[in-house]
């Protein structure tokens, strides 16, 4: 019933405790420190840049209208929650299942289970749009 209930928590996380039998709960004390070092979790940029340039390699976002996406690059603009900006050529057509699935693979990376996790999207001009020939 808990599983089926609450579907995006991993079964891993589901802690059972005993007020009755006082079970367990070391292990809620346990684990509300990791969630806290998650929450506060500072990421450098090169090795955000290095897993997004792998994610995108394996696994590349649709095309729309034959034209590609291009991300420029990732930083950690925020920590409680961690919250994380890519810049990108096209950020307004990425679609939400391809930013969910960046969300799924930084958590995965990175070990940021039981935190939520942000992804912003931004634009990036381009230095030679209004350049003459």
């Amino acid at each position: 019933f808990v599983k089926f209930s609450l579907y995006q928590v991993n079964s891993r996380e589901l802690i059972f405790i005993s007020a009755l039998k006082d079970l367990h709960f070391n292990k809620i004390l346990k684990f509300s420190l990791e969630i806290r070092n998650n929450f506060n979790k500072k990421i450098q940029t090169s090795k955000l840049n290095k897993w997004l340039n792998e994610t995108i390699k394996l696994n590349p976002p649709t095309k729309i209208k034959g034209r590609e996406f291009k991300f420029k690059y990732i930083t950690q603009i925020k920590q409680h929650p961690p919250t994380f900006s890519i810049f990108s050529n096209r950020p307004n057509k990425i679609a939400l299942t391809y930013k969910k699935f960046l969300e799924k693979k930084l958590k995965l990376k990175f070990n940021l289970d039981n935190v939520p996790v942000f992804i912003r999207f931004f634009g990036s001009e381009n230095p030679y749009l209004n350049e003459k020939r």
